[in-house]
């Protein structure tokens, strides 16, 4: 699988619950390496802020 599902996941229109439901893709998903938004591949780490910030794109989750 190359991930690419969770970069366009990401880029899709908001919808209620959106971010719990990319807060735990992340939890489930650690350690793997994913695109970022901005397209390099980054491994995942979900407790890291900077990280999540970089693969979601964006400074604020809702």
């Amino acid at each position: 699988m190359s991930g690419e599902w969770f970069a366009n996941y990401v880029k899709a229109p908001r919808h209620p619950g959106k971010g719990r439901v990319i807060r735990a893709l992340l939890g489930l998903l650690d350690g793997r390496r994913l695109p970022s938004v901005y397209g390099p591949l980054m491994t995942v780490r979900s407790q890291d802020t900077t990280n999540r910030f970089a693969l979601l794109g964006t400074l604020a989750e809702d």
